[in-house]
């Protein structure tokens, strides 16, 4: 089942995709992720009211997930500490994420297109550069899920659910 946390990440997604397709010119594809951010819209307000009013506790309907740690941070990054601040730093994740697996996709690419080991042996740089990028997206994996985490968390004393 999805968390409070989870469905704020899939919404900055979805935000993502409609601007970058908006700047594609995929006028379908943007329907359709309006369509799909309208609804996950209706579903988060639906939820906070839902639980604010006591019809709902998120204690059963959606597992609360959040490693208790406080100022946590990551590479210098800070998790923000309100709700619209986690939603932001998503929306960068996201796009700094984007932007590495182009990069590493071009790495991987090239270093596919090398056809000999003297060319490979050569080019060592390239491999080097290819797994500094595999680290930085397994850190900003870790930070998206730590930030959906924390989300949950303040969702959490928003509600203020035991």
């Amino acid at each position: 089942m999805r968390t409070f946390g989870d469905m704020v990440d899939e919404l900055a997604i979805v935000d993502l995709k409609i601007y970058h397709f908006k700047n594609e010119d995929k006028r379908e594809a943007v329907e359709s992720l309006e369509k799909d951010a309208s609804n996950l819209r209706e579903e988060i307000t639906r939820l906070m009211m839902d639980v604010r009013g006591g019809v709902v506790n998120p204690q059963q309907k959606w597992r609360i997930r959040y490693h208790d740690h406080k100022d946590h941070e990551l590479e210098g990054q800070v998790i923000p500490g309100t709700i619209g601040g986690c939603i932001s730093r998503l929306v960068t994740i996201h796009s700094t994420y984007w932007g590495l697996q182009s990069r590493v996709q071009r790495l991987k690419g090239t270093i596919d297109g090398l056809n000999s080991e003297s060319t490979k042996t050569a080019h060592f740089d390239l491999y080097e550069d290819f797994e500094k990028v595999q680290r930085a997206i397994d850190l900003q994996n870790q930070f998206r899920n730590d930030i959906v985490h924390h989300i949950d968390k303040l969702f959490k004393e928003f509600c203020r659910c035991p």
